[in-house]
């Protein structure tokens, strides 16, 4: 039986071994219940941490909308600095509760992943740093039979100056990697969990759900997996020996609603298509090849030599759909969408409806989508923040309705996270919250 997927959490990071800034932990064999507070200290995120701690406080959100209703509006207002709602990257509702996760928040001396744990979906109270650990970051949040489970690893020794604005790609990660289960997202119990071997060797691990669980998995540079798998969150074990599961590494693992893919930067048969790859279990894979794009890019240019390998990097995961983005790896390249709703019948989506391509002259002009594309797991947003800014939504990547907007519209580049009451724009210039109204 597959597990609910209203969200499923994908990180794509760098890993290396614990480094300084490692907390010191309780034997990860010993099950622990941790309470929450009402609210939490760390480094504020940005260009200016100092290390100086500030509170992140709870925070009150209207009751989400059935999720599969139409939105029809977004209405947008500006957020103030220091507002909570601004680091809301990803909400899970579970059986007992709901739980979102933030944007990574520390310096560059340490991060964490923040968290707030809600019990009707309008109230929102943040878990105590300690809940997880002050060093961090959570992989994910899985809803399960018996409410929801976690995985975590731990924030090391940042890459990042201490003017670089603070970013989960800042920290190198490693060891110790844990496990956790919580009935209503507040109160969390950890659980022994197996030594993955390639855990901090700068590889991206993914926690999803498959249809037998649950599925933490690390590529190796050979190309093949090392992964655990577990029943309800509570007991992991490795399969051995590491799978092969395609030709290269992962880019992008998630449970999605025709089952769980996985698209990867060197994935591609031998004619250099992208490769869709899918797995109920984690232990027997099956390939798909994605169609084949252009020979030529964007700007008419033919690419010299043999067809140039395709490759998908992003999965974009809909109600009823997916849609996965990837392109041409050549000079000049070329962006590259296809869109499935079975999850074995896959089309290329030329012109990347309802975006348009990119407009003006010269090389790689034309070559890819004009705005982005943010999905939750129920719903796909595509969003345009130029010349003036549009979004339309979708449940399967194909049918599209566009959305009007009202209230202080976002201005300039932004970046879109889709959440269950609406959209989180994100850009240089500010921060903005886009309330959906379903009439």
């Amino acid at each position: 039986m597959r597990l609910p997927t209203r969200m499923v959490i994908l990180v794509a990071i760098l890993l290396a071994g614990c480094g300084p800034g490692s907390a010191s932990r309780p034997p990860s064999d010993v099950a622990t219940s941790i309470p929450t507070s009402a609210a939490a200290s760390f480094p504020t995120p940005g260009p200016t941490a100092t290390g100086m701690p500030v509170v992140i406080t709870g925070f009150e959100t209207p009751l989400a909308a059935d999720p599969a209703a139409d939105w029809v509006s977004i209405h947008w207002s500006r957020l103030a600095a220091g507002d909570p709602r601004s680091l809301v990257r990803a909400v899970t509702t579970a059986k007992g509760g709901l739980i979102a996760l933030g944007e990574v928040v520390g310096d560059s001396r340490a991060a964490r992943t923040p968290a707030w744990s809600s019990a009707d979906g309008k109230s929102w109270q943040p878990l105590a740093a300690s809940t997880f650990g002050s060093t961090s970051i959570v992989l994910g949040v899985v809803p399960t039979p018996g409410g929801m489970a976690a995985v975590t690893v731990q924030a090391g020794t940042s890459t990042c100056s201490p003017s670089d604005p603070v970013s989960r790609d800042c920290f190198l990660l490693g060891r110790p990697i844990e496990a956790w289960t919580s009935a209503d997202g507040a109160t969390w119990s950890r659980h022994p969990f197996p030594d993955l071997s390639t855990l901090g060797t700068g590889l991206a691990p993914w926690f999803t759900a498959i249809d037998s669980g649950l599925l933490v998995a690390i590529p190796a540079d050979s190309g093949t997996l090392d992964e655990a798998t577990a029943s309800d969150g509570t007991d992991w074990r490795l399969l051995r020996p590491a799978r092969t599961p395609g030709e290269g590494s992962l880019a992008d693992l998630r449970s999605t609603s025709v089952g769980t893919l996985g698209v990867g930067p060197i994935t591609a048969d031998a004619g250099g298509q992208a490769l869709a790859l899918s797995t109920g279990d984690g232990v027997d894979w099956r390939s798909t090849s994605l169609p084949a794009g252009s020979t030529a890019g964007g700007s008419g240019i033919e690419l010299a030599g043999t067809r140039p390998t395709e490759a998908g990097r992003t999965i974009f995961a809909g109600r009823t759909g997916v849609i996965v983005d990837g392109g041409v790896v050549a000079t000049p390249g070329q962006e590259l969408w296809w869109q499935t709703s079975d999850g074995r019948s896959w089309r290329i989506l030329d012109g990347y409806p309802p975006l348009g391509p990119t407009s003006g002259a010269g090389e790689g002009a034309g070559s890819g989508a004009a705005g982005s594309l943010s999905a939750d797991g129920d719903r796909i947003v595509a969003y345009r923040d130029r010349p003036t800014a549009a979004a339309w939504d979708s449940f399967d990547g194909d049918a599209w309705h566009p959305l009007a907007m009202t209230g202080r519209v976002p201005t300039g580049p932004v970046a879109i996270t889709v959440l269950p009451w609406g959209l989180l724009a994100t850009g240089d210039s500010g921060t903005w919250w886009g309330e959906a109204s379903t009439h």
